[in-house]
């Protein structure tokens, strides 16, 4: 099952009710920041919403005002957004730990697979999928994509060797923006009995997660499309993995009770919040929760529709402009980056700056992300600025 963002839409090409009717410019008016810029910029970094400003607000306010005294209603805040973040991805809440980031959460699963066997992720992934396991000394190996540029199932499974034990990925590719088929490759692992770990920053709160194809290991960061700002972040561990390995890190959180009392074992908590290790951020765990409560009034079937026809309508644009963005898998025919190749990508995207159009340069590619709250007015700003741009270059 998925769950509240993921529930109501069962695949990526879902769109959403047409009987519903959706009021968005209230959820646009608490963004300020899409109002001062056509911000197609999102997979850089989301603007805060104004729920999780208030929310963070809150923390510091009852802290200010009563200190520890107020501690239980922080606490219940971080229950709540633990549940939240474990229907968000079809999991229990006993799976769902949080981290300051995607980073650490990935160093977990590299620690907790130690000694397992070799790693395979795939050409041209981001820096956080790929650098811990070469920290801790992992064989790492790189599929290639097929003759379209397209990372599919069958690309992953020709890159499989003996010694590989863990495939380690993106959900969605931060630089082509290609979605990769969860699904397709949760079955490929569970055949051939391998782990996957999947960073799920770049897809979390905009496409549909269901922990259960399949994934042992995934996390999120919220300062993303989750629009939560920076230090709140989470990681789900699949239930028993913790018993199966142990635990390769431990902190005072990491243990069965919270007692504190001297200590002369470990006594593990064999659940993923063990990795929390410590005091945790709550202001920003508060900003996350808020986030997420946002998208579940909004609906998912209303923010995937919202975000498939826009980046149809900024792909057709681009057609229209002689160009030719990147493709995507048949099995996930949506994604909210668009991306093409560009020669000089980052001068574009300054030129783009200069005429209020908020864009990134990634790898080679000029990349834009559609949010659910982008409109049809800042896909035509968009091309408008992009058709001018390269008409004054040519």
């Amino acid at each position: 099952m998925t769950g509240d963002i993921g529930s109501e839409i069962t695949a990526p090409g879902a769109v959403a009710d047409p009987k519903r009717s959706t009021d968005w410019s209230a959820f646009r008016a608490k963004f300020p920041a899409i109002s001062n810029f056509t911000y197609l910029d999102t997979a850089t970094h989301g603007p805060i919403s104004a729920d999780a400003l208030m929310a963070a607000h809150r923390y510091y306010q009852w802290s200010n005002s009563s200190g520890e005294v107020a501690s239980g209603k922080w606490l219940k805040e971080v229950d709540a957004c633990r549940n939240a973040v474990a229907k968000l991805l079809g999991a229990g809440p006993e799976e769902i730990g949080f981290v300051h980031n995607t980073s650490m959460a990935m160093v977990c699963a590299a620690l907790l697979f130690e000694g397992q066997g070799a790693v395979l992720t795939a050409r041209n992934e981001h820096p956080t999928v790929v650098t811990p396991w070469y920290a801790r000394k992992y064989k790492v190996y790189a599929a290639e994509p097929d003759e379209n540029g397209l990372f599919t199932v069958g690309a992953f499974e020709r890159a499989l060797r003996p010694d590989i034990k863990i495939i380690s990925i993106s959900h969605l590719r931060y630089n082509d923006g290609q979605v990769m088929d969860l699904a397709g490759l949760g079955h490929l692992a569970r055949e051939r009995n391998l782990h996957l770990v999947v960073d799920a920053t770049q897809s979390a709160g905009i496409l549909p997660i269901d922990v259960n194809w399949g994934i042992d290991v995934l996390a999120f960061a919220g300062f993303k499309w989750l629009n939560a700002g920076h230090g709140a972040g989470a990681i789900y561990v699949r239930d028993g993995l913790l018993e199966q390995y142990g635990l390769p890190i431990a902190g005072r959180q990491s243990r069965s009770t919270d007692q504190l009392v001297e200590i002369t074992e470990l006594a593990p908590l064999y659940e993923a919040r063990a990795f929390e290790l410590g005091a945790l951020s709550v202001p920003a765990i508060m900003a996350l929760g808020a986030s997420l409560n946002l998208l579940r009034s909004i609906g998912a079937d209303q923010v995937l529709g919202a975000v498939a026809e826009n980046a149809a309508k900024l792909r057709d644009g681009l057609h229209s402009l002689g160009l030719r963005p990147q493709a995507l898998l048949e099995a996930a025919p949506v994604s909210p980056i668009v991306s093409l190749r560009a020669a000089d990508s980052q001068g574009i995207v300054e030129v783009l700056a200069r005429r209020g159009v908020i864009a990134a340069a990634r790898a080679g590619f000029l990349r834009f992300g559609i949010s659910w709250y982008n409109d049809q007015s800042d896909v035509e700003n968009c091309i408008v600025a992009l058709g001018e741009t390269i008409i004054k270059r040519r």
